[in-house]
């Protein structure tokens, strides 16, 4: 039970920093439009928000693993208020970085913080407990997005970053509170990185699925900074509509989060995987082609359908195969390597805006087809190995 209660307010700290966030990353590409910024620059900046964390997650595993989840998120925290009241006064492309660096060690620690949280507090079940986490995260996701857009074009983006930082007052709050008859104290002293390399590169499961995971983000990434970008000069939408998008997408991922974790749980992380690849580059190819709200309003719907099938098939396939020693550190050298791909991604989709708006996102979702043969291998392997040692 005290395990359970731990998960519990670790994911309400979770929703608290997701809302935070939210408020301002769901308008960032205008944001940065409104700085003046290049299109360019502005997919490789939300890029980088975005992804520094997966480069950073491996060491963000390994420091999760040797200190308590707690101390961990204080410190992201921390970073994340200092980060936010920043992006008031970024003028430029390097300040930018700067600030994306910051917020991506942020969102490392919460991240491999919440597979350590995960993996301690259910041995069964864990792709439901997933969700459990992200549905409740989603629910501040969805207010924040649909608030985000009626605060910028009322009292500006300056108000927006200060309201930000303020609701991340409460997580202190909660980090505060700790059951005193009970000490973590992690096996993972003895761990090392030289360990965590060696347990990977013997893992054949491991390679496959982080080899699908690396092109997936990589192609997605093409097309993810630009999705708004798309709305605002093909669509013709503002800040209130943006927010309207990204409320609604996340709106069904809250809807369909739970049912898509116990689908995990029934037919395995390599097949929902599988379904998601699918689905994902299904939405990308239709959006790649629409000019109309109401079509671009039920397409970001089916997204968020869709992106549920991914965090609890990887996540529960990545607490499967690790030991649960070394389960956060690597968790995070797979998202480190899956990380370094969208690096090149942003570059890749800014060279395609400059010739349609339509390119990067099209390239995104024909570029992700390519992950469904290696997870239906990863799957295909499974089934093998288990009817020869039936034999």
């Amino acid at each position: 039970m005290e395990r359970k209660t731990e998960f519990l307010i670790f994911a309400t700290i979770s929703s608290i920093i997701i809302f935070s966030t939210t408020l301002w990353q769901t308008l960032l590409p205008l944001y940065l439009d409104f700085k003046g910024l290049k299109p360019w620059e502005i997919g490789i900046s939300v890029s980088l928000v975005m992804n520094l964390g997966l480069l950073l997650a491996f060491t963000s595993g390994y420091v999760v693993d040797l200190i308590d989840w707690r101390k961990s998120a204080i410190l992201a925290v921390i970073l994340l208020l200092t980060a936010t009241l920043l992006l008031l006064f970024a003028q430029n492309f390097i300040e930018f970085l700067i600030l994306a660096f910051i917020i991506g060690l942020s969102t490392s620690l919460i991240t491999q913080a919440s597979v350590k949280v995960l993996v301690k507090s259910s041995i069964e079940k864990r792709g439901l407990l997933y969700s459990s986490y992200m549905l409740l995260s989603n629910i501040g996701r969805i207010i924040a997005s649909y608030l985000s857009g009626f605060i910028a074009t009322i009292y500006g983006y300056s108000i927006l970053f200060m309201f930000s930082a303020a609701t991340l007052l409460p997580a202190f709050g909660l980090l505060a509170h700790k059951n005193g008859k009970r000490k973590d104290y992690s096996t993972v002293s003895k761990a090392s990185m030289k360990k965590v390399l060696k347990l990977y590169l013997r893992d054949t499961r491991l390679k496959i699925l982080v080899s699908a995971l690396f092109l997936h983000d990589f192609s997605v990434f093409i097309g993810i900074p630009y999705l708004i970008l798309y709305a605002k000069y093909v669509i013709g939408i503002d800040e209130v509509g943006a927010g309207i998008l990204t409320g609604t997408r996340i709106l069904t991922q809250l809807i369909f989060q739970l049912g898509s974790g116990w689908l995990a749980d029934k037919i395995g992380g390599s097949l929902t995987l599988a379904i998601h690849f699918l689905t994902i580059s299904l939405a990308y190819i239709t959006y790649s082609n629409t000019i109309d709200f109401l079509n671009a309003l039920l397409i970001y719907a089916f997204m968020g359908f869709a992106m549920t099938l991914d965090f609890p098939a990887r996540r529960l396939l990545i607490t499967k195969y690790a030991p649960e020693e070394y389960v956060a550190a690597i968790n995070g050298l797979a998202d480190t390597i899956v990380g370094v791909g969208t690096m090149f991604s942003a570059i890749i989709g800014g060279y395609l805006w400059n010739i349609n708006p339509s390119l990067p996102i099209l390239t995104a979702g024909i570029a992700n087809l390519s992950t469904i043969p290696l997870i239906l291998y990863l799957k295909h392997r499974k089934q093998a190995l288990l009817h020869k040692y039936k034999i």
